[in-house]
């Protein structure tokens, strides 16, 4: 028993129409059984509360230490006009 009764041309392009569009359903509607979504993410953990220990500053070895010295500001002209060109 035929579906279409058109002749020729017409009834192979409504079949393919037709196909089409049952795949595309098909497609549309079994996404969903398929594609199965991803679970949430688990929780973020609580941050650890920073304690900052001041006595080991009290150090007599630390005491001894000297600070860096400063170092001066170049003065001189920096670099060259052309750095590409060979010396």
């Amino acid at each position: 028993m035929a579906i279409f009764t058109l002749g020729g041309e017409k009834q192979k392009y409504l079949t393919w129409i037709f196909l089409i569009l049952v795949l595309l359903l098909i497609v549309w509607f079994g996404r969903g059984f398929f594609i199965k979504p991803s679970p949430p993410p688990p929780p973020l953990p609580q941050p650890k509360k920073v304690e900052i220990n001041f006595e080991a500053l009290k150090n007599p070895l630390l005491k001894d230490l000297n600070p860096f010295e400063e170092i001066p500001i170049f003065e001189e002209e920096i670099g060259r006009e052309n750095p590409f060109l060979t010396f």
